[in-house]
This record gives C-alpha cells, sequence and structure tokens, in this order.
C-alpha cells in the first residue's frame, strides 16, 4: 500500500496536481529546515521574535479571578484621571431627615409637655408657699404689732435768727402792694420793688439810706437797665435778725400771702431797712 506524500498529493491519482505555494511565506514559516534563509524583502525581527511571557505569580487569595482586560502575572495599569466611582450606598439611603425629624419631634414633645405642666407645678408651690406663708405672715404681723420696732422720732431744728428760704418761722404778718404803708419796714420794701418794675430810678434812690451797700447800688443799676415791668402783687414781711431789721418783699406764685405749707413763695433774699429821720429806708439787699 502506498502513502501520499506529504501535503496530501498523490502522483496516482488522475488530476491530481503538486500543491500551490502559499503566497505568504510567513504563513508556513521561513521553510523545511532550520537553517533555512528568510525569504526575500523588509524583515520586521520584533515581531518574528518569541514572545516572553512572565511566569504568573500564585494567586494571593485562592478562588480570585484577575479582572477583565487584565492578563495574570501583568502588574496594574496608570492610574486612570477620573475620579473613583461612588460605591452605592448598602445602608438604605440618607438617615440624617430621619434623625433630623427625630430631633424635632422631641422637642415638640417637650415644649409642649413644658407649656402644660410646669406651670401647674409652679402654681402648686405657690399655692403651698402662700399656705404656709399665711401662718408666717399672720405670726409676723401679730409680732410686729406687739413689739413694734423703736423709730427715731424726727427732731424739729430749732428755727435760727438767719434761717434760709423756706422758714416763715419768725416773720411777721404779710401785707401786699394794693395796701401797705411807706413808712413802715415792710412798706418801703414793697414800694423798691414796685418802683424797680417800672424802671423808675429816682424813686427808688429817694429810698436808699445814706451809706447804701454795692449790692443795693447794683440793684439800682439792675433796675434803671433791665426794668421787667411785671406788675405783679407784690407781698412783703419782716423780721428781727442778728439786730437789725430785714424784710422779704416779691410776688408769690398764686398771688395768695406766702404761706410754707404751700410753698407758694421763694423766701430766698432780703432787705436790710434802718431808721433814719424817723423814716425807714433801704442800706442792703442779699440772698440767704
Amino acid at each position: 500500500m502506498t502513502y501520499p506524500p506529504p501535503g496530501g498529493y498523490d502522483p496516482n491519482q488522475p488530476g491530481g496536481q503538486p500543491p500551490q505555494q502559499p503566497s505568504d511565506p510567513y504563513s508556513q514559516g521561513y521553510g523545511q529546515g532550520y537553517n533555512s534563509a528568510p525569504p526575500p524583502g523588509p524583515q520586521n525581527y520584533e515581531l518574528n521574535q518569541p514572545q516572553q511571557y512572565p511566569s504568573q505569580p500564585p494567586p494571593t487569595n485562592p478562588g480570585m479571578t484577575p479582572p477583565l482586560g487584565v492578563q495574570p502575572g501583568y502588574p496594574p495599569g496608570a492610574p486612570s484621571p477620573l475620579p473613583p466611582q461612588v460605591m452605592p450606598q448598602t445602608g438604605g439611603g440618607n438617615k440624617l431627615p430621619l434623625v433630623l425629624g427625630i430631633v424635632v419631634a422631641l422637642v415638640v414633645v417637650l415644649g409642649v409637655v413644658a407649656i402644660l405642666v410646669v406651670p401647674g407645678m409652679l402654681d402648686d408651690d405657690d399655692s403651698n408657699e402662700a399656705g404656709d406663708g399665711g401662718t408666717s405672715e399672720a405670726a409676723e404681723d401679730e409680732t410686729t404689732e406687739e413689739e413694734p420696732e423703736p423709730t427715731e422720732e424726727p427732731t424739729e431744728e430749732e428755727p435760727t435768727e438767719d434761717s434760709g428760704s423756706g422758714n416763715y418761722e419768725g416773720w411777721g404778718s404779710p401785707i401786699n402792694s394794693d395796701n401797705y404803708d411807706v413808712s413802715t419796714p415792710e412798706g418801703v420794701a414793697i414800694e423798691w420793688k414796685v418802683l424797680a418794675d417800672d424802671g423808675d430810678t429816682d424813686a427808688m434812690s429817694q429810698l436808699m439810706c445814706e451809706n447804701p451797700t454795692e449790692n443795693l447800688e447794683w440793684e439800682l443799676e439792675w433796675a434803671e437797665d433791665y426794668a421787667p415791668d411785671y406788675n405783679f402783687l407784690i407781698w412783703g414781711m419782716s423780721r428781727e435778725n442778728n439786730g437789725q431789721t430785714e424784710v422779704w418783699a416779691n410776688w408769690t406764685w398764686d398771688d395768695e400771702e406766702p404761706n410754707e405749707a404751700s410753698e407758694n413763695a421763694d423766701v430766698d433774699s432780703v432787705f436790710v431797712v434802718v431808721e433814719e429821720g424817723g423814716t425807714w429806708k433801704i442800706c442792703d439787699y442779699y440772698y440767704l
């Protein structure tokens, strides 16, 4: 029995033809032997070189398969410029709204409890304190009534002859400008005030003593320059002080006679009058 030659060509078969040489010599190799020369033309030795693959290290975690697209044994590629993927949440979604809802509910419940319960507790405490305090207050009142605390009685100050404004004790009966006598201490002082309101300084100078003080002269000059022209009702009253006669003459707030209780007059200045040639003259004016 005759076997066909390699390549499937049998010369004994009718119509048999030798096999055609392939057009791509690289598909069958360079030749039949190891020492055959490469076919003519440019050669790419890199492509023809046998590829060397690193040995695959044993898996560190048995049962784990390498990711797709990565050959076993190769190091991972360069890091991706894209941000890492966010892992899906496995806890059932965001729990922050739930926590906030619980907190708000607790606050509302505590507020309602405070509004409803606390006032009642305070009322109970107040009633208890009032019940306990009623007896104690009554006892304190009884104690106070039985043993009053000693209080210092205000001592009335003895009026001095040169006491200040508002003290009418020691003054004589007041008269007013509707009915006065110039020949009296009160009358000469009232006359001075009436003439001062009118600005009649010539008549005022006739009421001055022989040796008036600078204060009185200044009052005369003031009336000459600034006559007030009030035309109020003038009241006057006199007293003896330190051996001299003093007269208060001025208007009151309500045109009524000076009354210390109602404080309707400012007794803060006085005239000093002296008797010369049987008539009263004004020598000084000063504030208390």
